[in-house]
Formats: C-alpha cells, sequence, structure tokens
C-alpha cells in the first residue's frame, strides 16, 4: 500500500545524492520490499538483504542506512562500518561526509573519526578533498580548509554558488550610503582568491559553456557581455535603446532581445512597439535581424533550428540552411552532436549535418542516455496510457514498451530503475529484467516512519470575501455543518483528533482532525496556498513541547490570504499516525488572528486534544534535507 507515495512522478526534483562511484563489478542498487531498503548486484542478486528504515545510494563504497531513527554507513557487504548513531546521514564525497545530531552537523572521515566539529556551522558542502563551502548559523557561507579549518576567504558572504571549472559566483551583503542593504557580486576561485571583484558587476549569470552573462549597470552608460572562468571579458556591448542579452553563449553567438527596431541602413535604433528578438556574435554584428523573430532558439555543437512559415530548419553559425529537410517541431538543442526532431506527427534524430540516424517512428523521445547510446520512448497502451520502452540510437527496439515509469538518471552502471506492473524492477541494456520487487499483498496501512519534518498539509477552502482570496495552493476541503454526534466544546473554536485510526493519510495510517467553531462569529484564518498555520507537536526526551512539522514559506505575497469558518462548521483533516524510536504525547497547534480584549487583532494559538505517538530525533529539527525523489521515496506524501 506504500507503493502509491514511493512512485508518484520519478526523479522530477534534483537528486542530491550520490550514485555509485565505484567501479561496475561492485555495484550495487537500491530495492524495496516489504517497505524495507536492501541493495542488489548488477545480476539482480540480493546481497544485502532489504531490512533498512530508509537507505542512500552507495558513495565512496560506503552508503548511509537507518535503522529505528538512526543513521549508520555500511560497505558494500552490508557491514556496518560507522555504527548508526546519527539523526541523519549524507552521501560520502572526497572520503568525507556531513553527519547531524540535534541538527548539529559534524564531518567524518570513512573510518567515522570526526574531522570538523564547530558547533557553529549549520551544514558544510565539499568541494574537493581539501575545501569545503560551511554556512553558519547566522547564514553567513564561508570557505575553509578541511583540515587546518582556516578561512580560505577574508569576506562573510550571503552565498557561494557551485563551483564550475574551479569558480564559483558568490554574492555578499553591502551597505551603502543611505544605510540600506543590497547584495553584490563576485568571481571566487577555490583558494578564496576573488577572480571578479566585488562591484565590477551588478550582475553574473551562471556559467554554461564555460561562459557568463554579466552587467556592469542597468543605465544607458553601462554595459553588457560575457566573461569566462578566468574573468576576461571576451565580449563587451552598450545597453542602449532597451535592447538586452539574455541567453547563453555557445558556438560564438547568442540572442539579442530587442524592444526597439535596428535600422542597418540608418545605422539607428527606431521605435517599434513589439519585443522581438535576434542573433549577435562575438563580433557585435546582429544577424537574422527580422521583428516577426519574437522567439529564436539557442545554438549547441554550431547549429540551430529556426522556425520559418511554422517549419523548422536547420542552420550553421553562418546562419546557411544544412539541407533540404524541415520539421514540425524540434525538442531542446544539439547535444553530443544528435537532436530530437518532429515530422508528421512522429519523433526521429538527426545529427549535425541533418542525416536522419533513423527516420521519426516514435510519439514521443523523452530521454537519451548518451553514454548509453539508448533512449526512452514514449508509447500508449489499450488504455490510452502513458508506457515507456527502450531503442538503441538507430531507433531499434530492445523489448517491448512496458515501462510505467523509469529514474530519469537513466542507466546507472548499465541498470536502469523502473516501475512495471506496479512494482519496481531493474532492467539492463538489452531489456531483461535482473530484478523486480515481490508481490506481496498488504493487508495493514503501515505507520508514518520518517526522519523529516514534513511541510504543511491542513488545506482548506471557504467562500472568501474579494479581499480573503488568494494563494495558489488547491483545495476541496470545504467547511461542513457540525452535528450533536460531534464532541466539540461549547462556545469555542476546538482542534480535536480523533485517535481511533480508521483513515488513511496517503497511504499511511492515519487519524481524523476536526477544527470546528462552536462560537457565534465567524472566525478568520491565515493561510499559505489555502494551508492553515497548523502543525503537529510532539514532546522531546526533555518532556517539552516542539514542531515536528514545518510550515513552508513563499516568496510570492500573492500565496497569502485569508480562510473564514462559519459558526456550528467544522473543517476535516487527516493527520499521521507517526511511528519513530521513541514513545511520546502528541497534539496539534493552530495559530490564527482574532479580537483580542482590546478590541485589535492579537494572534491566537490553540492546541488539540494530547494522543500517544511516537518519533525519530530527526523530526524535531531536519526539514531542510529533503527533496522528493518519487520512485524510492518513502516520504512522497
Amino acid at each position: 500500500m506504500i507503493k502509491n507515495s514511493i512512485y508518484c512522478l520519478f526523479f522530477l526534483f534534483v537528486i542530491v545524492q550520490t550514485f555509485n562511484s565505484f567501479s561496475q563489478e561492485e555495484a550495487r542498487f537500491k530495492i524495496i520490499e516489504n517497505n524495507k531498503f536492501g541493495y542488489i548486484d548488477q545480476t539482480g542478486k540480493v546481497i544485502i538483504p532489504p531490512v533498512f528504515l530508509n537507505a542512500g545510494e552507495f558513495s565512496d563504497g560506503l552508503a548511509a542506512v537507518r535503522v529505528n531513527g538512526r543513521y549508520g554507513y555500511i560497505d558494500i557487504q552490508g557491514k556496518f562500518i560507522i555504527p548508526a548513531a546519527f539523526d541523519y546521514a549524507d552521501a560520502f564525497n572526497f572520503g568525507f561526509a556531513s553527519v547531524y545530531i540535534n541538527g548539529n552537523v559534524k564531518l567524518i572521515d570513512k573510518k567515522g573519526k570526526e574531522v570538523i566539529n564547530n558547533r557553529h556551522y549549520r551544514n558544510i558542502r565539499l568541494i574537493s578533498s581539501n575545501k569545503a563551502i560551511v554556512n553558519d548559523k547566522k547564514d553567513f557561507v564561508k570557505l575553509i580548509d578541511i583540515h587546518s579549518q582556516k578561512l580560505l576567504s577574508p569576506y562573510s558572504l550571503e552565498r557561494v554558488f557551485d563551483f564550475t571549472d574551479g569558480v564559483a559566483i558568490v554574492s555578499r551583503l553591502k551597505r551603502d550610503k543611505k544605510e540600506s542593504y543590497d547584495y553584490e557580486v563576485g568571481l571566487m576561485d577555490t583558494n578564496g582568491r576573488m577572480v571578479v571583484d566585488f562591484g565590477r558587476y551588478i550582475q553574473i549569470k551562471t556559467f554554461a559553456n564555460g561562459f557568463a552573462l554579466v552587467k556592469s549597470g542597468y543605465e544607458k552608460d553601462d554595459f553588457e557581455g560575457y566573461i569566462d572562468t578566468k574573468g576576461r571579458l571576451i565580449f563587451k556591448r552598450q545597453l542602449e535603446d532597451q535592447s538586452y542579452l539574455y541567453k547563453d553563449l555557445n558556438s560564438g553567438m547568442t540572442i539579442i532581445n530587442f524592444k526597439n527596431y535596428w535600422d542597418p541602413v540608418k545605422k539607428e535604433y527606431t521605435a517599434f512597439q513589439k519585443q522581438y528578438t535576434a542573433y549577435i556574435n562575438l563580433k557585435g554584428e546582429i544577424l537574422l535581424n527580422d521583428t516577426l523573430n519574437w522567439h529564436l532558439e539557442e545554438f549547441s555543437d554550431g547549429r540551430v533550428f529556426i522556425k520559418e512559415k511554422e517549419r523548422y530548419h536547420l542552420y550553421d553559425t553562418q546562419l546557411k540552411r544544412i539541407g533540404n529537410e524541415s520539421y514540425g517541431f524540434v525538442k531542446g538543442t544539439f547535444h553530443n552532436g544528435i537532436a530530437r526532431v518532429m515530422k508528421k506527427g512522429l519523433w526521429g534524430i538527426i545529427d549535425t549535418n541533418g542525416r536522419y540516424l533513423f527516420e521519426p517512428k516514435f510519439d514521443e523521445i523523452v530521454q537519451i542516455d548518451y553514454q548509453a547510446k539508448l533512449l526512452i520512448y514514449e508509447s500508449s497502451d489499450s488504455l490510452d496510457q502513458s508506457i515507456y520502452g527502450i531503442a538503441n540510437l538507430k531507433g531499434e527496439l530492445i523489448g517491448l514498451p512496458i515501462i510505467q515509469d523509469f529514474d530519469s538518471r537513466l542507466f546507472q552502471n548499465d541498470l536502469l530503475r523502473v516501475l512495471i506492473n506496479d512494482r519496481l524492477s531493474y532492467l539492463n541494456k538489452e531489456g531483461v529484467v535482473v530484478w523486480e520487487e515481490s508481490d506481496l499483498s498488504v493487508t495493514e496501512l503501515p505507520s508514518f516512519d520518517t526522519e523529516y519534518m514534513i511541510s504543511g498539509y491542513f488545506t482548506a477552502i471557504s467562500d472568501g470575501d474579494e479581499a480573503d482570496l488568494g494563494g495558489f495552493g488547491k483545495s476541496r476541503n470545504s467547511a461542513k455543518q457540525i452535528t450533536d454526534s460531534f464532541p466539540f466544546e461549547t462556545n469555542k473554536l476546538s482542534v480535536w483528533v480523533n485517535e481511533i485510526a480508521d483513515t488513511s493519510f496517503s497511504e499511511y495510517k492515519g487519524f481524523r482532525v476536526y477544527v470546528a467553531n462552536k462560537t457565534a462569529d465567524t472566525i478568520r484564518f491565515g493561510a499559505q496556498d489555502s494551508r492553515l498555520y497548523m502543525n503537529v507537536q510532539a514532546k522531546n526526551k526533555h518532556g517539552k513541547w516542539a514542531d515536528i512539522e514545518h510550515l513552508p514559506s513563499s516568496w510570492c505575497g500573492n500565496s497569502y490570504h485569508r480562510l473564514k469558518l462559519m459558526p456550528n462548521e467544522y473543517w476535516p483533516f487527516v493527520t499521521p499516525a507517526y511511528e519513530g524510536e521513541y514513545k511520546t504525547k502528541l497534539r496539534i497547534k493552530l495559530e490564527y488572528s482574532d479580537k483580542g480584549k482590546n478590541g485589535k487583532e492579537e494572534l491566537q494559538i490553540i492546541y488539540s486534544n494530547e494522543y500517544d505517538g511516537s518519533v525519530n530525533p530527526g523530526q524535531f529539527w531536519n526539514k531542510d534535507h529533503h527533496i522528493p525523489a518519487g520512485i524510492m521515496d518513502p516520504y512522497s506524501y
């Protein structure tokens, strides 16, 4: 019964754990049986039986696994090398891993020895075997030497982006003459030296193909251009007439957006209300200057697709057309010398000379594994539902299309993780199933055994006034009339948890929850995307109440709105039946605004009845590490 939550939309989010980084002969692949995790080898043989409550991928020959509420590390034979003593544990990288206890991070080596234990650090991000980026608890970012723990950069940084070719974009807080605050950006190398000083550019975009778009400012006298990873300005143009660069530089070409029209005869801009795009090369020459081109594709591998009269044609960097073929649609750009194109409603693949590797034949080419030289194509089954198959780059089918969903990282160590007949399975590059999950009939829903603070899920809807409307979350949970059978307190707003587990929370055991208004007044609640400010708390090991769920913040002001509950109405909800390392008491907290004794709106907090449960230590703090991953994520609720 847990499958539906585990298998929803495989890997729509970025996977942060590293996959197998050791030899293929020793590769291990994660499996799940009866809600427990284990590992197989490349042939499908079970090497480590499924006994763990959660498990990571192997990296540096070790994998983080959870038993009860704690993580430790096992080797490829399943032997514990580092005991299970951590609330949470990251994958090993460069011979080190970050582990957490009570929200405090440590860096350990492969023997479990502490390398960094600084209570002022919030997290540690490795960039090499001897350097790391750390966030302190004041949210400053620093570059340090792992072994000496000395600062390599003298700056207090607000953010350090990922390093690319030895450099990273960094930002810091600055104070201007008016005593207001703003951010400035620069480019730093792995030794903490500034490749591009702060203040030189007001904007540095992410590096792609070895180049980054920069702007010196936004005034007419300022300029924009591209720098390389050495900080050298390889192209520069003055900002003028509201035109601007806005795409990556590739094959010596990029795209410029015009809000005015460049007259090549008069050599000046003339008023033009509709925006359009053109190509510009490193000489500053404007190419394909047509006001009808509101959107152009980017160059890649020295090629580009240009749409003309509702058809796409292939061109080189001199904008000379290659071949006479035209396409109804194209997907993305060239990569490794090939591209996906559509003709007469079907998809095929061409090379940079426009030659077909195979003529269009598939309903959809979803992804290409360039290393394995295989592709995933989409078809439809008898119920007109999407189903996937594997083919080679000649268009030859490998097995039948029987895959319901697949790991978007495609073939890792020659195996593909898939879902077939609602079972987790692994296919090899010949399309043979080397392992599949047993068809176990689960007669009882599992409890929710997690090491994360899950985010807010108490959503509701009401017939709000115009001022109350807003938010992007969707809910069908409208208020219902209270009957005499509900034991709510008279003349109060109350939250009540029914301890009888007669319902489910996303395929887990759950308790019914009610928010009931037995007052004579309409009560209004602050909400974010239909979520009430309501979450579960538990007593920690010190006997103090603390949150085990969190309410994520939204950067968009339109997410915030109000809900209202009329007199003698209630909202029904479901909360998980948590299970963890130690037994405790739980309750639900609800925050809302109401008129106080002075007649002004004041924050009000009410609590539900207490009920029994059990939790894990990570639930009190661990809200930043969980990125739902789908295919083997036990917490995709």
